[in-house]
């Protein structure tokens, strides 16, 4: 887990606008589309290898990417395939 210096801020209605207009693709989307370790995956979700490694089980311990996680994929496919991912000119 990552230990921020400062207490999160609460977001702005553009940040929340531009979050609401990403298109959240699915772990399969993401790695269709990117070659990442499992480790490089914890890092761009900021979670632990743990809760990665429960995505790739059955079973009990199975569990699906939460909607923040999906945010960050959303985030990194954006960065990688050169898109924008905030329009600075509406601010």
């Amino acid at each position: 887990m990552i230990n921020y210096p400062y207490p999160p801020r609460i977001p702005t209605r553009h940040q929340l606008d531009v979050i609401s207009r990403l298109t959240l693709p699915t772990l399969e989307e993401f790695e269709s589309r990117w070659s990442v370790s499992r480790r490089q995956l914890s890092y761009i979700c900021h979670c632990s290898l743990a809760t990665v490694n429960n995505w790739y089980v059955s079973g009990d311990c199975h569990r699906e990417p939460g909607i923040n996680h999906r945010i960050w994929l959303a985030i990194a496919d954006k960065v990688w395939s050169g898109q924008k991912v905030i329009d600075y000119t509406d601010l």
